[in-house]
Formats: C-alpha cells, structure tokens, sequence
C-alpha cells in the first residue's frame, strides 16, 4: 500500500522533470509553439499514457464555438489526432449533449475525466474510433478564460488517476497557459522567465541550478523549504557550502570537476541516493536527479531533490512486516530462508533445528491470545540466550521456530533449547511449564528443502510424543500418507457426504448486531476424525481439488442463507454470507459459471453473497484477475480482498477492482494492542477503506479491548471468538433466531 503510495510520488516527480525539460525546450524556441511537441511528448512518456494533445478552441466560421487538434503526440501504432476531420473544425456545442456539457465545466476551469465505456452516442463512438478506454482532460485558462485544453489517453487499461497526479497536470496546463499569456503579452524571452518561475513556484520538489563553478543560481521555494535558507541568502554561494555535508564537499567539487573535464554524462538524468544538509546541520537521505542546460551564458546543471526520510520509513517498516515476526520481533520463515542461502553460499552447507511448542495451541484457546503472545516473546527470549556462536533463531509459523547455525554443533543447539524450557514461566500471575519438539536436518540442500527437511523430522518427533529427531529419507512415509490423504479428501469430495459447512458469525460494531456469516468447509474423515482445515486446504490447493471444493460449500452456503433468510422474514436486515476463493479457483476458468449457477440454483439475492479473495491472490495476476471481478460483480453479488495488509497491494489495482469491502488479517488485529506498528498498520487499513467508500472488517478478533479499539477507528465490522467460534448450520441459527441478546450485547460493551 505504501509502494503504491510512493509510486504516485514517483510518477509525479517525472512529470514535473518532463515539464521541466519540456519548458526548456519551448523557452529555447522563437515560438513557444515549436517547444510544444517535444513538451507533450516527455509528458507522455512521463506519465505513461498512449497519447497526449492540445486542442484550442476558436469560432467555427459560423457555426458557433469550435474546437481543433493544433498538437499532439502518439505512442507507436497510434493515429494522429493533427490533421484528423474528426479533430478540426469540431462544433462544440448543440450537437452533443455530453460534449455540450464538458464545453460549459471546462469554461469553469474543470477537470474531466472518465472511462470510454461510461460514455454513449456520438463521444464513444469517436473515443472507440481512437481506441481510447480512459482519458484525462485539464482546461487551458487564459486571463481567466478558456483558451483550450490538455488531454491525456489511455489507450491499454482503464486509467483512475490520483490527485497526486492530476495536481501535477495542473501544473503541465498552467506552464502552457503562461506561455500563451506572456506571449501575448512581451514575447518569447518574458514568456521563457514566466514558464520557469511557475514551474519552480509549483513544483514540489527541490530545483536547484548551479553554473559551471558550482554556485547557485536558482533556489526554488520548495527547497528553500526543505533546506531552511532563503533564497536572496544562497544565490552565488558554492552549493557545497550550502548543502553538502562537510565530508562529502571534496568529492562534490571533484566530481564537478571530473564531469566538465572528459563530458560524462552516467549522472545525468538518472536518479541517485545522497544525504544532504538542512541550513542547521541536520541530515536527511535526498533522491537526486540531475540535468544539464548549456546556454550562451555558459553551462549550467539542475538538480532535482526531494526529502526521501518517508519513503526510506516506509520501506524499513515493509521490510520488517516482510522479514520479522510481528509478535516476537525475530526473523520470520522468509528471511530464515534468505540466512540459509547465504551461509549455503558462504561455507556450503548449513544446519537447521525446527522446533514445535507443545500445547501452545491449547494454551492459546484456553488463556487467550495475549497470554499467549506475552509467554512466546518470554519463551524466545530465552531460547535467543543459549544460543552460541552465529546460530539464528526464527519464528517459522504459529508454534514453530526454527535455528539455523553452520559448521557442527546442531545437536549441541537441540540440548540447550530444551534445558531452556525446562524452567517454568511465571507470568501475569500463571506459571506455565512449555515443551518442544525438534527435528534436525543438515546438508548442502536448497534452502526450503532444509528446512522441510528438519520440520518433517520435527513432525516425527512430535508423532513420537517429543524429544528430538534427525531427517532421514525413511520420513518420506509421511509423503506417502499425505497422498492417502488426498485420495481420501477426493473422495470425500466426491460423496459429499464427510464435507460440512461452518459459519462465524459476523457482527456490526460497537453494538454487536449480527450482519452476516463466513463460510468455512470442514471435514469429518471416517477413520481420522476431524481433519483440520489447515491440513486438508493446502492439500485442496496444490492438487487442484480446491475447485470443487470450493463449488460445494459456495451451493451449500448460498441455500442455507435461503434459509435464513426465510426464518427472519422480510422486514428483517439483509443479512450476507462470506464465501473464500482461493488463488486457484480465480484460475478456474469455469468459475464465472460455477457463480452464476450456484445463484440461480439457489435463489439466493446475489446482493447477500460476498465473495472473499485473499489480497496475494488478487495482486499475483491483477491485470487477468481485474477483468474476471468485473464479470463477477456483474452477477450482483459483492466482492472481498481478505487478509488485506499481508500482501503487496497496489492502490492503482485496488482502485481498479470493484471490491466492496477490505477485511484486516487477524494477525494485526491480534497484536494490535500490544504493538504500536501493528495499531497503526490496522489504523491505516481503515483510513484507506474509508478513503476508497469501502466498507471495513477485522477478523481475529479474541477480546473486548480488541473490539474496542476497532470500534474507536470506525471499523464497521467484525469477526472472531469474542463473538462466536464457526458453528455447524444448526447451532449458528441460533443467531437468526436471537441475534440480539442480551448477554451477547453485554459482552461487547
């Protein structure tokens, strides 16, 4: 979400160098209209678009106001709009409606902009004609009046600019309106001073241009900003001396004068990293992008800076959520795997002891997930001490960590882990004793394949009722049972008879008021009992069974809220039922049917049916998956990103995707009062839903404080045990019966 962020910052700042450039160009021009061409097309380039053109308005001899193409620019394989009869002599008004409409906002200085496949009659026509599916137009106003207009089009995905973006194409249209306006008014050199002052007012960022001696000779006001100096005070002082730090002012000046003496030109136009220097000699990491402008008056060199300090805690804080656990703070399973490759590159093999806490589970359940968590950094922190030498401790899963280490020792490492659990944990008045057990692998094995290796052994050990346990092949017999399983789960699938539905309630808060269930599938194996779902699902999901899997409980789910939704009768709340689609099943390239089908057989309102995809799954494809959501949500129903924040969204996808609604993963819900990163990662989850009209839910959720908290963000829902563990069908109607209770209310006040 942040990357997204920082991408519209991106894109931005090119722009505003293209326009840069580009004004330049026009500046260098008798004409400012020789300078126009090589304008629109850096801002093309700049702001990715298939095309970019100024249209002028004027009388249509006769026929009333008018409008015509007098420049553009077009990616390859693009008509021209110039010269176009579509684009010349272009009757404005009377003709019509929409464009008639379009002619009375821009002569208000509006923005416009839209998709193809919003529009109709003789505009979409035109725009089809073109091959364009969204376009941007920024009006040109002259002395307050409209002189013309700046368009933007797409032509190979439907565009949804931000307003960081669209500011900045303000800034594009007001730079041409100047130009027009000066030169008019005093000709091409006051017209070329006007351009450059209201490019270096506007801009965001940092523009500073130094001569050929390195003094500087402009300061706009955004560094005057960011630096703490006037401009009057800077103008002539060496830039070194003005924002370089003191140790990097010698390989400043000789990298100046490096670059004048041999023409090398690697730092132009490229973007680098450097720290800079604010006038009371504060430090701050700078972005920094550099070009040249020889003139008659000698050479002179631009740099564009803007202050990075966010985006560099940004990507320290995404690093972290990507790399550490959020409960313990250590090393997670994918940075674990970065370790082992680089001891693997460095010494050719390395050692892993994969360890199960025993009970931890039920310790959970029973005592909560804040107990639990307090006694996991206690237990950590414990284990981290005996640790020795360069062995690594990470937090693999749930209950599993693991420790990496090289060389020998690896046995050595499982003896002192449980000597370490020995002692009892006294905790918020608890004393809790905690059991491990281990599973050993060595070798010079792939990274994934060593730890799979010491958690299979661990899996033995934990078959065997603990102690520790070293990897051999014969473990693969547990490979073997794994395929038992899934012939099984086939033809539990099949029958149908062994696969029920579970639904969790979920609730509108603060007042606890039911508004709707999620679908959860189990399974009642004949011989094993209940198989967990995290057992037989990630089976489902590499095997492909998934997809009919996931077709029985969605017919399943949608007759029982038939069901329900009789029982309520018809002045009741309309309540909806959350059903999960996997990665695979967005794959499935019947799915559209399975949806329809399921609808129809049914009966069900599709307004009642949420269909939850989990946010790795909608960003792993989102050019194919964004396509298949406009067909969904075309049936009625309503779609989910699930799990949201674990991922790596793009807000230019989100805006993309017609969701309804965002459901914060449980793993933030669940640390969020106890970590402050976590309470601002679900604070931000529900600003950016809020932000998008996007209705909001957190799932996890254990205790009333949990509830509390979320409720004071304005998250409108809310799912987990404090509310309800998943029921079967019959146990969950009671909540269509008396979904408002008193005892319930009371619990969550």
């Amino acid at each position: 979400m942040l990357a997204s962020l920082q991408d519209a910052v991106d894109r931005r700042s090119a722009i505003l160098q293209a326009i840069a450039h580009g004004a330049a160009a026009m500046v260098a021009c008798p004409d400012w209209r020789a300078g126009i061409d090589d304008l629109l097309g850096r801002l093309g380039i700049a702001a990715g678009v298939s095309r970019v053109y100024l249209f002028e308005i004027h009388d249509g001899a006769g026929q009333g106001l008018a409008q015509t193409c007098r420049h553009d620019w077009a990616a390859p394989g693009l008509a021209p709009l110039v010269g176009d009869p579509r684009n010349t002599d272009e009757k404005l008004v009377g003709t019509d409606p929409t464009l008639t409409d379009w002619t009375e906002r821009r002569r208000r200085g509006e923005l416009i902009q839209g998709l193809t496949r919003d529009l109709s009659g003789y505009l979409r026509e035109d725009f089809e004609y073109q091959r364009i599916l969204s376009f941007v137009s920024v009006p040109i106003l002259v002395n307050g009046a409209w002189w013309g207009h700046l368009g933007f089009d797409d032509c190979e995905c439907e565009r949804v600019w931000s307003e960081l973006e669209l500011d900045v194409l303000k800034t594009a249209a007001a730079l041409i309106a100047g130009a027009v306006e000066r030169s008019r008014a005093a000709g091409i050199l006051r017209t070329s001073e006007a351009l450059k002052s209201a490019m270096l007012d506007t801009a965001l960022d940092c523009v500073i241009t130094i001569d050929d001696g390195g003094r500087v000779v402009e300061f706009n006001r955004a560094a005057e900003r960011t630096f703490g100096w006037r401009r009057e005070a800077v103008i002539g002082l060496p830039l070194a001396q003005v924002i370089v730090p003191p140790e990097m002012r010698g390989p400043h000046q000789a990298g100046i004068g490096r670059y004048l003496a041999s023409g090398e030109t690697r730092v132009l136009g490229s973007r680098i990293e450097v720290e800079g220097m604010r006038s009371d000699g504060s430090r701050m990491p700078l972005e920094l992008a550099i070009t040249e402008v020889p003139t008659a008056e000698g050479r002179f060199f631009t740099a564009y800076l803007r202050d990075i300090t966010e985006r560099r805690q940004a990507r320290a804080r995404l690093e972290r959520m990507a790399y550490f656990d959020a409960v313990t703070g250590l090393p997670n399973r994918a940075l674990l795997l970065k370790r082992v490759a680089e001891r693997r590159a460095a010494s050719g093999s390395a050692w892993i002891v994969a360890i199960e806490l025993m009970r931890f589970g039920t310790l959970k359940t029973s005592l909560g997930t804040a107990f639990a968590d307090t006694l996991l950094c206690a237990l950590t922190a414990r284990l981290a001490d005996c640790l020795e030498g360069d062995a690594v401790l990470a937090r693999t899963g749930d209950r599993q960590l693991a420790v990496l280490g090289t060389g020998g020792g690896a046995e050595e490492t499982a003896r002192r882990l449980e000597q370490a659990l020995y002692e009892a944990f006294h905790l918020d008045g608890r004393t809790v004793f905690m059991t491990a057990s281990r599973g050993i692998a060595a070798g010079e094995d792939e990274p994934d394949t060593l730890l799979r290796n010491a958690e299979l052994a661990c899996e033995r050990a934990v078959e065997a009722g603990g102690g520790t346990c070293r990897y051999d092949e014969t473990m693969h017999a547990a490979q073997l049972d794994r395929l038992s399983l899934e012939a099984d789960l086939r033809r539990a699938i099949d029958a149908g008879d062994q696969i029920w539905v579970a639904y969790q309630p979920i609730v509108a808060l603060p007042e606890g008021r039911l508004a709707g269930f999620e679908a959860l599938v189990r399974w009642d194996h004949p011989a094993r009992g209940k198989v967990p779902p995290g057992v037989f699902i990630p089976i489902a999901e590499v095997t492909g069974l998934i997809v009919p899997l996931g077709r029985l409980v969605l017919h399943r789910a949608c007759h029982q809220m038939v069901r329900w939704t009789a029982m309520r009768g018809p002045d009741a709340d309309p309540l909806f039922i959350s059903v999960n689609l996997s990665a695979r099943q967005l794959g499935d390239r019947d799915l559209l049917d399975t949806v329809a089908g399921a609808l129809a057989e049914s009966g069900v309102d599709p307004a009642q049916v949420k269909l939850e995809l989990t946010e790795s799954a909608a960003m792993s494809h989102a050019g194919e998956t964004i396509g298949l959501l406009w067909q969904l949500k075309a049936l009625g129903l309503r779609l989910s990103i699930d799990d949201f924040g674990t991922g790596y969204s793009s807000l230019s996808y989100l805006h993309r995707f017609p969701v309804d609604s965002l459901k914060v993963d449980q793993s933030f819900v669940a640390a969020m009062c106890r970590s402050t990163e976590s309470r601002d990662m679900v604070r931000i989850i529900v600003d950016l839903a809020h932000l998008l009209k996007l209705e909001i839910i957190a799932e996890g959720i254990e205790t009333a404080e949990d509830a509390k908290l979320l409720s004071d963000m304005a998250c409108g829902f809310g799912q987990g045990y404090l509310f309800g563990a998943p029921l079967p069908p019959q146990e969950a109607a009671g909540w269509i019966t008396a979904p408002g209770s008193a005892e319930r209310e009371k619990s969550l006040t």
